[in-house]
């Protein structure tokens, strides 16, 4: 192999990696969508089990607001 294949190569797998991780920089951020939505099911999933074991409304609310703010 002459100097230019080996360039060639070299820069044909660079290309591949690159088109690689920008491939997987797009698929997170469009999953960020469907992470947020399962997030906010697994949210009104815990508040019906609080509310089914007689948790009230308002220290359900309190418990909200923490973890928002709590950092």
């Amino acid at each position: 192999m002459n100097e230019f294949d080996k360039s060639m190569l070299i820069y044909a797998a660079w290309y591949f990696a690159g088109l690689f991780i920008f491939v997987l920089i797009v698929r997170w951020i469009f999953s960020i969508r469907r992470l947020l939505s399962y997030h906010r099911k697994q949210i009104r999933l815990l508040e019906q089990i609080a509310k089914k074991h007689g948790v009230e409304d308002g220290t359900i609310n309190e418990i909200m607001s923490e973890q928002f703010y709590d950092n």
